[in-house]
């Protein structure tokens, strides 16, 4: 019988304490090959601290810089 997939709170709870969810997935669901489900969990509970981080205007500034950075790049290349 297949195990259940563990919730979401504990996940995220998981999650926020640095765990590894994609190694909690996979030792806890180990005959399961449905490894495209484990990768779209674990990028969904990322999502959240993303979205918190562009918040921080330091952070914000870096990736703007970044890109822009890029951008020049391949402005030069065209």
């Amino acid at each position: 019988m297949r195990k259940p997939v563990m919730t979401t709170r504990k996940l995220l709870a998981l999650y926020n304490r640095g765990e590894n969810i994609m190694a909690l997935l996979r030792k806890e669901h180990s005959d399961d090959k449905n490894a495209e489900r484990f990768i779209e969990i674990s990028y969904d509970l990322q999502t959240g601290s993303y979205i918190a981080a562009m918040n921080q205007a330091e952070v914000r500034d870096k990736k703007v810089q970044y890109a822009s950075e890029i951008a020049a790049i391949i402005r030069s290349l065209c």
